[in-house]
């Protein structure tokens, strides 16, 4: 995800409930490495790190935090919940604070990662793209002005958000139909899984849209089965 999908408390929540948050981090400042207090800094890395964790917190607030993670795991709440419940409105809350604490270890992990593994941060930033091509698709549909009688409540406005993702989702179903036919033709040639994972059904969304367009999954020297993307 981008920055602004980011938070602290949600980095430390999905952890907690077995999978890793990956943002894509806009500023500097938000880049430091942090370590527990007293620990010993290479002088190397003085610049760059902070040795701002407090132990102590997320020692006294972890049954909470697993008590959280367990319920957005089971079902009893959802993390929408979660984290509205915990967003910086509950700043100075035991849990909360002990859940700012754990996000900078794993922070610093994922920072580690990011700048020493170049697959890593290339498959990253590739995610990213696909992410924000989605939003390219929806403008293509839409690029009109939304009539001003259907701004003025939030169920009109969900309506219209839901009918754009309905139709977004009928262009992705669309394209993510004809490229499997395309992929189960070329079975078994010389095409590379490198190239095919970077064939995806939004890339060329935003052009199709309005025209026929006819593509290659695999690089132009190796005779594979073009496919009709969308109508």
């Amino acid at each position: 995800m981008d920055t602004h999908g980011f938070t602290d408390f949600a980095m430390s929540l999905s952890r907690l409930v077995g999978f890793d948050l990956c943002p894509q981090l806009a500023h500097l400042r938000a880049r430091r490495l942090h370590v527990p207090r007293d620990h010993d800094i290479p002088a190397e890395l003085a610049a760059v790190v902070d040795a701002d964790v407090r132990l102590v917190l997320i020692e006294h607030a972890w049954d909470e935090l697993g008590r959280i993670a367990a319920s957005v795991q089971s079902g009893q709440c959802t993390a929408v919940q979660a984290l509205t419940r915990f967003g910086t409105a509950a700043k100075g809350q035991p849990v909360y604070e002990a859940g700012v604490h754990l996000r900078r270890l794993f922070r610093t992990i994922f920072l580690i990662d990011y700048f020493t593994n170049l697959a890593f941060r290339h498959e990253m930033q590739h995610v990213l793209n696909r992410g924000e091509a989605v939003h390219t698709v929806q403008r293509a549909i839409h690029y009109g002005k939304i009539p001003l009688e259907l701004t003025r409540h939030d169920a009109s406005l969900a309506a219209v958000s839901s009918a754009l993702t309905l139709l977004s989702n009928a262009v992705m179903a669309w394209n993510t139909q004809h490229m499997q036919r395309a992929l189960d033709a070329i079975d078994g040639r010389p095409c590379g899984r490198k190239i095919c994972a970077r064939s995806h059904r939004l890339a060329w969304m935003a052009s199709t849209c309005a025209a026929p367009l006819i593509s290659r999954l695999c690089a132009t020297s190796i005779d594979c089965c073009p496919v009709a993307l969308i109508r």
